[in-house]
């Protein structure tokens, strides 16, 4: 079916990306995707693996919608714990509430424990305009964080913005799709043109 082949194509981004495996854990199951991040020292605070994790979920989010395909999701920061038989801790807890609630529409959004830690890291820069996170990340009209994939894709590859804004006119013609997240996403990829 051709979403099974979008997902195991789109994977690559998150699964494979050029990174040393062993660095991070990777898990699907149903329809979730969780990576873990461990600390590569004591006192490590993670700008590192936050902004590995932007690029990659940022990446993996431009693949599906150049297929016309939407996703919701949240971001955490915390403790988590994560092997070949389970997953669980209050990061992913508070990832998947977030998503849930908080998310609405088509939107990966930062929940509170990663917003804070993005807070803190822009504090290492002298601008936030020279900060990675300021391609990276958009703050919605209601205050969400939420990564800004058509500019991740923009830096990492060429500009999909049009393909994806075609794949935004298709889907928003068919009855019964998310209007509401659409127009959104619209509206975003009219600002950045």
């Amino acid at each position: 079916a051709r979403i099974h082949r979008v997902l195991r194509t789109s994977r690559g981004f998150i699964d494979t990306r050029g990174l040393d495996r062993p660095t991070y854990a990777f898990k699907a199951f149903t329809d979730n995707i969780v990576l873990a991040w461990p600390p590569r020292h004591p006192g490590d605070d993670g700008e590192g693996r936050i902004g590995r994790t932007l690029m990659m979920t940022g990446m993996f989010q431009a693949a599906l919608a150049l297929e016309g395909f939407f996703i919701r999701g949240g971001i955490a920061f915390g403790l988590h714990f994560m092997d070949e038989f389970v997953v669980f801790g209050p990061a992913l807890i508070e990832a998947h509430d977030s998503e849930t609630a908080r998310a609405i529409f088509p939107r990966v959004i930062l929940a509170t424990s990663a917003v804070e830690r993005v807070r803190a890291h822009l504090e290492y820069y002298a601008s936030v305009r020279w900060s990675p996170h300021e391609s990276h990340l958009l703050v919605d009209a209601d205050g969400e964080w939420f990564i800004s994939y058509l500019e991740i894709a923009r830096v990492d590859d060429e500009l999909v913005a049009d393909p994806v804004a075609s794949g935004l006119a298709a889907n928003l013609a068919h009855p019964g799709g998310n209007v509401t997240g659409l127009s959104t996403m619209k509206t975003e990829l009219t600002a950045k043109l």
